[in-house]
């Protein structure tokens, strides 16, 4: 068991920072994804993220590890 929770967006984050470093230019891993809060603004993200008017998107929420099937979200 893991001493502390992390979130599945912060692993992906972590592996795409570091993809590179461990693989080269020999695997490609396109990291698209964002983060939303209570907090964020909609409108401000669809200009600074420009792919989201052009990719079919996949919404699920991000519980820590572990904690989606406990609570039925699976």
């Amino acid at each position: 068991m893991a001493e502390r929770g992390i979130r599945e967006f912060d692993a992906k984050r972590i592996l795409h920072k570091n993809w590179e470093s461990y693989f080269g230019n020999k695997l490609i891993y396109d990291f698209k994804s964002l983060l939303v809060t209570q907090h964020t603004n909609f409108e401000s993200m669809v200009s600074e993220y420009t792919w989201l008017d052009k990719v079919p998107l996949v919404v699920k929420p991000d519980m820590l590890f572990g904690n989606r099937g406990k609570l039925g979200l699976v």
